[in-house]
């Protein structure tokens, strides 16, 4: 990803396997993916279009809307046409995509998750924001309280802030996709702990360890806070159970690696500040 090379580092919202998945989804018949180095982000423009494009017979371009590539992002739309010309492949500068009158950019994209607000996030994206990672063991309190845990290996993309997210799982092995309630945080009400993701899955059980999870996030619930015992906090798990089902009972999962639908309005539950 270049934002590791420019800036150091950067947690890109989606990984590149991800990518490249639903790329091929779309109907694409092979991705090519270029690893962005050092050596790479100071090449010219036409030093780039011999050394890469010209190998594959490259007939046509297409490029998004602030699409540029070489030294210095010097070579723009026009840069790109002129060099068209010269090697003999047509240049398409293709407009942007707007949301509600705005740019859809996946540092557009990364904010909203950044901020929670997933609805957003799955409105710019086509599909919910999601993550994986194998299911591993917790401390188990999520079994005593009556609401058994899936919890995932902290995965390496972008996590919405802490908080109680209506989300749908699939999980491996289990047909079709699973409505659950995820917390991401620090378990407060416990003393606190490193951050972990924890998911219960509103109709499925069993021994689901080392399998691998995915979640979609669907809609922020509340935010992430201490009770004042594991009473209070098994009655508003039982709230956001209840609000989660409301909200994912109008969703509608596709056939898709994670569903495509997002869900139209959150569900607005009380949540008493600690």
């Amino acid at each position: 990803h270049q934002g590791t090379v420019v800036t150091v580092s950067i947690d890109p919202a989606r990984a590149a396997e991800k990518r490249r998945r639903r790329i091929l989804a779309l109907g694409v018949d092979e991705v090519l993916e270029l690893p962005f180095t050092p050596a790479l982000a100071i090449t010219a423009p036409e030093e780039f279009v011999r050394q890469q494009l010209m190998p594959l017979d490259v007939r046509d371009l297409l490029i998004g809307h602030d699409f540029s590539l070489g030294r210095g992002r010097s070579g723009g739309p026009d840069v790109l046409r002129g060099l068209g010309e010269k090697y003999s492949f047509g240049v398409e500068h293709l407009a942007p995509v707007l949301h509600l009158g705005s740019i859809v950019s996946s540092s557009r994209i990364r904010r909203c998750v950044a901020e929670g607000d997933v609805e957003t996030a799955a409105a710019l994206l086509g599909t919910f924001h999601s993550c994986e990672g194998p299911i591993a063991h917790g401390m188990g309190r999520g079994t005593g309280l009556g609401f058994p845990t899936a919890n995932m290996a902290l995965p390496d993309t972008l996590l919405p802030p802490p908080g109680v997210y209506a989300t749908l799982a699939r999980v491996d092995g289990l047909p079709g996709t699973q409505q659950a309630v995820t917390n991401i945080g620090h378990n407060p009400t416990f003393g606190g702990a490193a951050l972990s993701v924890e998911s219960f899955l509103l109709d499925a059980h069993g021994d689901l360890y080392g399998r691998t999870l995915r979640l979609g996030f669907v809609a922020r619930l509340r935010e992430e806070r201490r009770f004042d015992g594991p009473e209070a906090l098994m009655r508003q798990i039982t709230q956001d159970v209840a609000c989660a089902r409301r909200l994912l009972a109008a969703v509608r999962p596709t056939a898709d690696e994670m569903p495509l639908q997002p869900c139209p309005a959150s569900c607005g539950a009380p949540a008493e500040e600690a």
